[in-house]
């Protein structure tokens, strides 16, 4: 198998991605006395936000602002419910487990 631009540029993001999170986990468990997992929860999503548009515009180009009303909708549910919700409860056991956060 050989390794396209696409591969590579996707296994890159995907590493960025896993790394940034695992810096995000030691940062916010030295603020786990300040800081709650709603909050840790909506300062991902929004400092994520700019980025996740940047990436997209910048890879895919501005055929992304064309997308349909109904695939945006969908989209965005999709975020709200894996990245908010998700996210949000995932943080929150953690927390009352004593793991992390």
């Amino acid at each position: 198998m050989q390794a396209t631009a696409d591969l590579i540029l996707g296994s890159m993001i995907g590493l960025l991605g896993a790394a940034l999170y695992g810096l995000s986990v030691v940062v916010y468990r030295s603020q786990a006395d300040e800081i709650r997992p709603v909050a840790v929860s909506s300062i991902k999503m929004w400092v994520a936000w700019p980025f996740i548009g940047l990436l997209v515009l910048g890879i895919v180009g501005p055929d992304t602002l064309f997308i349909p009303l109904g695939g945006v909708f969908i989209l965005g549910l999709s975020v709200v419910l894996g990245a908010v919700v998700g996210d949000t409860i995932y943080l929150t056991s953690q927390e009352r487990i004593g793991v992390s956060y």
